[in-house]
């Protein structure tokens, strides 16, 4: 799994500011919550704002940088899928297995039950960096 880069506040300020009009849809951010909280019981809404900052700049970096368009184009369950795996890159950093299990989980049920409703790039992406991984 690539390393992560540290979501410092600078950084997050720094990711906000440069995609500030690159706007998620409100409907897409609650659909993905929604995803995330039934596929690993972990409540985005319920979480402190440096982490749910910090959540969102890495998922937003990257979609950018994978799928290579604007946010706005994202899917609620692309959107979802990046969540978990900045979830995952966070809970990896505290050393928080139970919680990276969760994500990882997530994500791989997305891939597998609806493959066709991610972004092609973030699909194949993903599929790459997990390949010949299992997650239960």
């Amino acid at each position: 799994m690539p390393n992560m880069i540290k979501p410092t506040l600078e950084r997050i300020h720094e990711w906000n500011h440069s995609n500030m009009f690159d706007a998620l849809p409100e409907e897409v951010e609650e659909d993905a919550k929604t995803v995330v909280k039934l596929l690993t019981d972990i409540d985005i809404d319920s979480m402190h704002f440096t982490y749910k900052d910090a959540l969102h700049s890495i998922a937003k970096n990257t979609y950018v940088q994978v799928a290579n368009k604007s946010l706005m184009f994202s899917t609620f369950d692309t959107w979802a899928l990046l969540l978990m795996y900045a979830i995952d890159q966070i809970a990896s950093e505290e050393k928080n297995k139970e919680i990276s299990r969760k994500s990882l989980s997530g994500i791989q049920r997305i891939l597998r039950e609806h493959p066709e409703r991610v972004d092609a790039n973030i699909r194949v992406w993903f599929l790459d960096m997990f390949k010949n991984v299992y997650f239960f």
